[in-house]
């Protein structure tokens, strides 16, 4: 036995040899202690030898036992030595008792002869053999004291490594969190950095759908199969997914032993497979709702220590305070384009206002120029509008201004633009007219607004009114190089037809050179 141990220790040894070599040596063991209980059995030692027997076969067996551990968890050049050491163990300890228990066999035999002298020899080889024993025992226990502290600092310092990786990955998550731009591209980038030089293997996001089934927001890493064949369902069933039951409880739920979870025996075989050792659900709140619930998932059994824990736990507050500052950038932007509009929005009818037509107009005439067509701008002035503030209010007077709009508004074409300038008065904007034909297309479309206007007003409370309208246009090109003086002529050609207004033959006037030497006055 010790023979084949130090062929092992000289030329080395895979893990099969070693278990082979142990198996070997506990075989042997067995058999040297049964043919010692036989011996003692038939000589009738005396019960101090017999308990010393026993006592050390029960420290040898330990010590084997240890050693089939270590051999399973430790290199075998490592297991190797051990067994060397406890073959050496068993040749000086356990054969100095057996020498010790064959000469007392001898002596039964009468082929010792018994002296005065030798029960002090017996003795004193006795407390040598003991001495011995303890020496060993001492030196295997030591041993295996230093080799269980070698085991829990390489624990230690494998747990340091990953919360080291685990602090880079929360560092990282917090800038996917800032720069990402939209939430599903923020979700994902978070997912997929703390699959990175970490413990997990997979990492992903869901939350539950219309049909109860939770939607898987953002999915990264090896695992993104079996999440994908059996996405969890919300349930309050005994067997149950930690997804479901940190859903469920809004707690953070740990399992480092899934194969020992009866509530996930469904799953038991697909995690063997996948190598699903570890897993913690987190839940993440939006504002002040439950939200989603982030999953992480080792191939390490055990891998959620209490610092791992805490740092998972701190990724997905981290995440929902991500999600609130993203909330809070949509609703600024939200509110600023809402102010952004109400700065280009006539408050009473919802039209473009003036600022917003000044800043529409000049690109409206870039565009005529890039596709070589032609734009008319016409100029709005309501006929007899004031006898029905006076009559009926003002109120009535808004109602009829909402009312002109909307029916105009429905009349235009989608290139067309109204816009209010204020009290009485709107802009309109014709674009893509035929620069060759361009007052024929506005008769046209003159005629049918002119329709709409004749049409009574009701006011509400059973009072109606009708009014007219004067309109004055410029056509681009040639009546106008710029928006400013498009609007300035338009101006002028709405005043001369209005101080026209009761021998006029039609209610538009277009704007011509002797529009304004003819001494009308715009406004």
């Amino acid at each position: 036995m010790m023979a084949r141990t130090m062929v092992a220790q000289t030329e080395g040894a895979s893990r099969e040899k070693t278990l082979s070599l142990l198996t070997a040596l506990s075989d042997y063991t067995r058999y040297h202690f049964r043919e010692e209980a036989q011996l003692m059995r038939m000589w009738d030692i005396d019960d101090a030898q017999r308990t010393t027997h026993l006592k050390a076969h029960e420290r040898f067996i330990a010590f084997l036992g240890q050693v089939g551990k270590l051999a399973v968890s430790h290199p075998a050049e490592f297991t190797v030595d051990l067994l060397t050491f406890l073959a050496q163990w068993l040749l000086h300890h356990i054969m100095g008792l057996d020498a010790s228990m064959a000469r007392a066999i001898r002596a039964k035999q009468g082929v010792v002869p018994t002296s005065a002298a030798e029960p002090n020899d017996n003795a004193a080889q006795q407390y040598l053999v003991d001495l011995m024993g303890q020496l060993t025992d001492n030196l295997g226990q030591r041993t295996f004291d230093l080799l269980e502290q070698r085991d829990q600092l390489l624990a230690q310092r494998q747990e340091l490594l990953g919360l080291q990786n685990l602090y880079r990955a929360l560092l990282h998550s917090a800038e996917a969190l800032i720069h990402s731009p939209s939430e599903a591209e923020m979700l994902k980038r978070l997912c997929e950095t703390l699959t990175l030089n970490t413990d997990f293997h997979t990492v992903w996001i869901g939350r539950p759908g219309s049909s109860m089934v939770f939607d898987i927001l953002a999915l990264a890493g090896s695992g993104e199969q079996l999440v994908r064949e059996t996405p969890p369902r919300l349930d309050t069933s005994p067997e149950t997914s930690i997804i479901v039951r940190a859903w469920n409880s809004q707690r953070v739920v740990v399992c480092n032993e899934p194969q020992g979870d009866a509530g996930l025996r469904p799953w038991h075989a697909k995690f063997a497979s996948h190598g699903w050792a570890s897993l913690l659900a987190a839940p993440v709140m939006r504002g002040p709702c439950p939200w989603a619930v982030m999953v992480f998932v080792s191939g390490r059994s055990g891998a959620f220590e209490e610092g791992t824990v805490i740092l998972c736990t701190r990724i997905a507050d981290l995440l929902s305070h991500g999600l609130n500052e993203f909330d809070r950038k949509e609703q600024l932007v939200h509110l600023e384009q809402q102010e952004a509009l109400a700065a280009r929005t006539d408050a009473l009818t919802k039209l473009p206002n003036r600022f917003a037509m000044e800043l529409y107009l000049p690109q409206a005439m870039e565009r005529a120029r890039r596709h070589g067509t032609a734009l008319a701008v016409g100029m709005i002035d309501l006929d007899d509008f004031k006898p029905v503030n006076d009559r009926f209010g003002h109120a009535a007077g808004d109602v009829l201004l909402q009312e002109i709009a909307h029916r105009l508004q429905a009349q235009l074409r989608g290139s067309d633009y109204l816009a209010r300038l204020g009290g009485d008065e709107f802009v309109l904007v014709f674009e893509d007219l035929d620069t060759a034909n361009a007052e024929a297309q506005l008769a046209v479309m003159l005629k049918r607004l002119q329709h709409v206007i004749q049409e009574p007003f009701d006011l509400g409370q059973e009072r109606n009114a009708r009014v007219g309208m004067t309109l004055g246009l410029a056509i681009f090109p040639g009546n106008g190089e710029d928006s400013d003086t498009l609007l300035r002529n338009a101006d002028a050609a709405m005043y001369q037809a209005k101080a026209r207004k009761n021998h006029r033959f039609q209610w538009w006037n277009l704007w011509r050179e002797e529009t304004t030497a003819s001494g009308a006055t715009p406004k």
